[in-house]
């Protein structure tokens, strides 16, 4: 495909006309992906590592213990999850498009669970890279809080964000027919956050994470 130029004016094939177009509505007015960038990571650059106190619910069955997380470097966060006398209930290696499972309690050695683990520490780690698509559906208010919609190839999410410090303050996936993910964050004075909710209906789960230590 060509361009052809006359009295100094290009001319621009009329399907090549619509593909731009397409790619112009797809970014929504007053959104950019560099914007994107600019929002804070709960656990940023200069986190090295955290313990919390976690109580986790899956079904029935009642876990507590202590998770640490640790990145191992930029690309890469690491978290164990184990009871108080040192039984390991999981160990991940998590990516920014990938995980590992280092280890797993085998009652709990579920490739739907472990997915679900996967996709809610990513989200909490990383912003996603695979990111096509975004709109504004909230401006702030009087809470001071905005709300972004993402598409990207894990699906589709809303993130809360605190005005001014842009702070992620809530994540949930956007979906018509079933319960919604849903991960919030409170922030303390460390700069990482004192408390972390993950809600994942679907297969009846709940993770509460209390900060313990962060040197």
């Amino acid at each position: 495909m060509t361009f052809s130029v006359a009295k100094n004016k290009i001319h621009i094939p009329g399907i090549l006309f619509f593909l731009l177009a397409t790619v112009v509505n797809a970014q929504q007015p007053g959104f950019t992906f560099q914007q994107a960038e600019r929002w804070r990571v709960p656990f940023s650059s200069g986190f090295e590592k955290a313990l919390y106190k976690s109580s986790m619910d899956i079904g029935k069955n009642h876990l507590s213990g202590i998770l640490l997380t640790k990145r191992m470097n930029d690309s890469t966060f690491r978290v164990v999850f184990a009871n108080e006398v040192g039984m390991t209930y999981f160990d991940l290696e998590i990516r920014k498009t990938s995980a590992e499972v280092k280890s797993v309690f085998p009652a709990m050695d579920r490739k739907s669970f472990l997915s679900v683990l996967e996709q809610d520490f990513r989200m909490i780690f990383f912003r996603d890279p695979t990111i096509w698509k975004m709109k504004t559906t909230k401006d702030c208010g009087n809470d001071s809080t905005m709300i972004y919609q993402a598409q990207s190839q894990f699906g589709i999410w809303n993130y809360t964000l605190r005005c001014g410090s842009l702070d992620l303050l809530e994540i949930t996936s956007s979906r018509k027919y079933f319960q919604k993910t849903n991960i919030r964050f409170l922030y303390g004075d460390t700069g990482i956050p004192a408390e972390i909710f993950i809600l994942n209906p679907n297969i009846r789960h709940t993770f509460h994470l209390t900060l313990l230590s962060n040197q």
